[in-house]
C-alpha cells in the first residue's frame, strides 16, 4: 500500500473488525517506507509503495467469545487451536462476552495476526500485503483522551461530575465550577442536579405568584383562607380553605362566604379547581 492509497478512517474499521474492538480503542501512526529503507530491507522489493504503520489498542474490559460452533475472528484465544468439527450442537455457537486482561489481549492479537487455527490472515481481511514486524505485539502504557461532556445539573473538574446541591440549578452544558449552580430565590426549593428554573418551587406556607411556569418562582406568604400545606403551590391553582372563594384563578383577593360558619357548612367548598360553589 502506497501513501496515496492510505485511508485511515477505513484502515481502522477494517482492523476493528478484524480484532474483534471497537475502532475507538485504535489509533495508528501511519510512516511511508523511503527507497532507501525499502532497499535494505532484504524481503522488500525496490519498485514496490509500503508503508510501516504503528497500531495501538486500548484494552477493552471484555471481548465477544465463542463458546462452541465454529470459529471467528471473534473467538475466544482458548478455542484458537482446538480442531474443527466435532460434531457441536444443532443450535450453532454461542457468543458471550468475557473479561480480559492485557496478557490475554495481547496472545489474542498475536494468535490473530498469525492467521492461525484456521484463521483468516491480516492480509487477507485488509486486501494488501502485510509483515507484523519482528517484536510482535507489545504491552505498553498509553493516555487516551476522551471528550466527555459535562450534563446540565452539574459542573465538572479533573474529570469528575459534581451534582449541583438542593436549592440550585444549572442549565447549561460544560460547566467548570461551582458557582455555575445558580441558587433558588427566596422561599424556594429544588433537588439536587435540578437544570432549570422551573426546577425552584415554593415551599410549604408560600404560592408563586408569577404565572408563567417556565420563569423563576416569586414566592410570598399564602394569604388568609387559603391551604397551603404542601410545596409547589401556585397563583393559578391556591388551594382554598372552605368558606372562601375568589374570583378567578388569577386572583389572589381571597374573600370570606358570606354563609361561613353556619351549622351546615358553606356553600364555598374550598379546594384548587376553577369551578366555585358560590357566587355573590
Amino acid at each position: 500500500m502506497s501513501a496515496d492509497d492510505y485511508d485511515e478512517e477505513a484502515m481502522i474499521a477494517e482492523l476493528a473488525a478484524y480484532y474483534g474492538v471497537d475502532p475507538s480503542l485504535i489509533s495508528l501512526e501511519a510512516e511511508p517506507i523511503t527507497e532507501r529503507r525499502r532497499l535494505a530491507d532484504a524481503g522488500a522489493s525496490a519498485g514496490s509503495g509500503r508503508m510501516r504503520l504503528k497500531v495501538t489498542i486500548v484494552v477493552p474490559e471484555e471481548v465477544e467469545e465463542t463458546v462452541e460452533g465454529s470459529l471467528t475472528t471473534e473467538s475466544s484465544l482458548t478455542q484458537a487451536g482446538s480442531e474443527g468439527g466435532g460434531g457441536g450442537d444443532s443450535g450453532g455457537p454461542t457468543v458471550k462476552k468475557v473479561a480480559v486482561t492485557a496478557e490475554s489481549f495481547a496472545g489474542r492479537l498475536a494468535q490473530l495476526n498469525s492467521g492461525g487455527g484456521g484463521l483468516l490472515s491480516l492480509s487477507a481481511a485488509l486486501g494488501v500485503n502485510t509483515t507484523v514486524a519482528g517484536d510482535g505485539v507489545q504491552i505498553g502504557t498509553a493516555t487516551q483522551q476522551v471528550q466527555v461532556a459535562c450534563p446540565k445539573g452539574y459542573w465538572c473538574s479533573a474529570a469528575n461530575r459534581i451534582e449541583c446541591v438542593v436549592n440550585t440549578y444549572q442549565p447549561y452544558e460544560n460547566q467548570v465550577d461551582a458557582g455555575a449552580c445558580l441558587p433558588c430565590p427566596e422561599f424556594s426549593e429544588s433537588l439536587a442536579a435540578s437544570t432549570a428554573e422551573s426546577a425552584c418551587k415554593c415551599v410549604y406556607g408560600y404560592y408563586d405568584t408569577d404565572v408563567d411556569p417556565e420563569a423563576l418562582p416569586v414566592c410570598k406568604p399564602c394569604p388568609v383562607g387559603t391551604h397551603c400545606k404542601g410545596s409547589g403551590n401556585v397563583l393559578t391553582s391556591l388551594p382554598l380553605e372552605p368558606g372562601f372563594y375568589r374570583v378567578t384563578r388569577y386572583d389572589v383577593d381571597i374573600r370570606r362566604c358570606p354563609d361561613f360558619g353556619v351549622d351546615v357548612g358553606s356553600a364555598c367548598i374550598g379546594g384548587s379547581g376553577e369551578a366555585r360553589a358560590y357566587v355573590p
